[in-house]
């Protein structure tokens, strides 16, 4: 219990030492660029999981089973990235300079601003949750002697 409290501690005064020496936007742009690392690995396996259940066949007979529940696994973190977006949404105004620029078309008067930012983002991480949550999550692996759930094949 010691040893957890003292790596909290320490995790914080870095936190503290981090802001005092780059700025609440240099913390900010920081906490970009990680959240799309972490983004990228979700959204890059949907589109792959997405088409290996639709030709599942072909992936179990190329024994692509393991790879696929990795990328289910990966999956998962989609939910945990469009959490963590939401201290990006706060930081816009740190983050992107036309949120204080003046339009240049009415247009830009409409799509620049930060609630539309706001909205968009929200959309576009619950269409990207929502797929990965209308992806059938079925295990791959059969029971022992037991049909596979997903095609139905026995072992």
């Amino acid at each position: 219990m010691r040893r957890p409290a003292l790596l909290g501690l320490a995790g914080l005064v870095l936190l503290a030492v981090c802001l005092i020496a780059g700025g609440w936007r240099g913390a900010a742009a920081s906490y970009l660029a990680a959240w799309l690392v972490l983004l990228a690995l979700p959204v890059g396996a949907l589109p792959v999981v997405i088409v290996a259940e639709r030709f599942g066949k072909r992936v179990r007979e190329r024994g692509g089973i393991e790879m696929l529940a990795g990328l289910r696994r990966l999956t998962a973190l989609m939910p945990v990235a469009a959490v963590l977006a939401l201290p990006l949404l706060a930081a816009a105004p740190l983050l992107y300079p036309w949120v204080s620029a003046p339009a240049r078309t009415p247009l830009a008067g409409l799509w620049f601003t930060v609630p539309f930012f706001v909205v968009r983002v929200i959309v576009y991480l619950a269409a990207w949750t929502g797929c990965r949550c209308a992806s059938p999550n079925r295990s791959t692996r059969p029971a022992k002697g037991g049909p596979c759930p997903r095609w139905g094949c026995t072992r």
